[in-house]
């Protein structure tokens, strides 16, 4: 049997640890979107009204992803571009990278992860936590706003592992 601990805020948000490249990140679960996506080491977080560069602090991301440390990394070329009723918006460029929840994976292996797509963000506005480092859409495919999923034939992380 395989157990990956919940965290939960405030009793509203849950979060998952997930390995991308092999780095564990800590990502908000969303029932209600397909997106996943990562914050990349290079994020820039922008002011909500005013489009003006802010301290990355302010975004209030937890660990950032290096796109370009990871040798499984691998760019598509389309962009990632997604915004929250929140106000929230975020953009940057989509690519695929090893994923791994909990040490669950297609075909029952433990230690083994799936090529996903995720949009590694790299600008934007987001309320964060101080803890998470992104998204996991745990929706049907054809809830992604960030992803042209028909174009990429795109596939959730629900129904990737």
């Amino acid at each position: 049997m395989v157990q990956e601990d919940l965290l939960t805020l405030g009793g509203r948000i849950y979060i998952t640890n997930a390995t991308i490249a092999g780095q564990t990140y800590s990502l908000v679960i969303d029932t209600g979107s397909s997106d996943t996506w990562v914050a990349s080491s290079l994020f820039q977080c922008d002011s909500p009204s005013w489009s003006m560069p802010l301290s990355a602090q302010y975004c209030g991301f937890g660990a950032l992803y290096d796109a370009a440390t990871s040798s499984t990394f691998r760019p598509i070329d389309f962009d990632f571009s997604v915004n929250y009723t929140g106000g929230e918006f975020l953009r940057g460029q989509m690519g695929t990278d090893t994923f791994g929840i909990g040490g669950i994976s297609k075909g029952g292996s433990p230690s083994a992860t799936v090529r996903q797509t995720i949009g590694v963000v790299d600008e934007g506005y987001w309320f964060g936590d101080g803890i998470t480092s992104g998204l996991m859409g745990l929706g049907f495919p054809a809830l992604a706003v960030g992803i042209n999923s028909n174009e990429l034939n795109y596939t959730s992380v629900l129904f990737t592992l």
